[in-house]
């Protein structure tokens, strides 16, 4: 890389002008099932044939789907056998929450080095995910699901930005594993920008659903 490029996307990174800092890098495309499948949930009245077999054609999301649907988190009176039971018991909205979470999670890479725990960032995730979605249920209950999956995306840019600008994040990470000060409030002070903002930018490229990609922006504004 020349020196005027690494100067434009130092500016990009300080700036947080997030078009130009993702320019040159391929971000995570979600599988195309699942980008179609996005599109079908954003619809005011989903077709649920349509629904169905977009999700059925990606195999280990649907074998997710069910397993997710037969846990303790949703308490199903039976068990769902397949795609379609368990559209019909949860409804759009639960499916939503549960595809969009595992399919990120899949499409997110994995950064090099020991400053990333895969394991541990996407279980920690799903735990607050969970804790958040328990919470909401009094206050927020028509939107417990919308929570659930908000929460456990709520980092998705840390792995990113480990993978695509490294030589700029990984210092903050480091900084932040050796301090008790939060992550946003180092990465704040040094570009001016954190984490969420980023990662509300890439869920809206991955065409997220507007309420969500406020949400991730946000998290860290409190």
């Amino acid at each position: 890389m020349g020196i005027l490029s690494k100067i434009r996307r130092h500016a990009a990174i300080a700036k947080g002008h997030f078009v130009s800092m993702f320019k040159d890098v391929d971000i995570p495309p979600l599988p195309a099932a699942v980008t179609w499948l996005i599109s079908e949930l954003n619809q005011e009245e989903p077709d649920v044939d349509r629904l169905v077999k977009l999700i059925s054609s990606e195999t280990g999301l649907a074998s997710k789907l069910i397993k997710t649907a037969n846990s303790p988190l949703f308490g199903l009176r039976k068990p769902a056998t397949n795609v379609r039971h368990v559209v019909t018991l949860l409804g759009f909205r639960q499916v939503k929450s549960i595809v969009l979470a595992y399919a990120t999670m899949e499409a997110v890479p994995i950064p090099k080095g020991d400053l990333f725990d895969h394991q541990a960032f996407w279980t920690d995730s799903l735990l607050k995910a969970i804790i958040a979605r328990s919470l909401s249920k009094k206050r927020f209950m028509n939107y417990m699901d919308d929570v659930f999956t908000a929460t456990i995306l709520a980092d998705v840019a840390i792995p990113v930005l480990l993978t695509a600008w490294g030589e700029y994040y990984a210092p903050i990470i480091e900084e932040w594993k050796n301090s008790p000060r939060r992550l946003s409030e180092i990465e704040r002070e040094q570009f001016g920008w954190d984490h969420g903002q980023a990662g509300a930018w890439i869920v809206n490229y991955w065409g997220f659903p507007e309420e969500m990609i406020c949400y991730i922006g946000a998290h860290n504004l409190s």
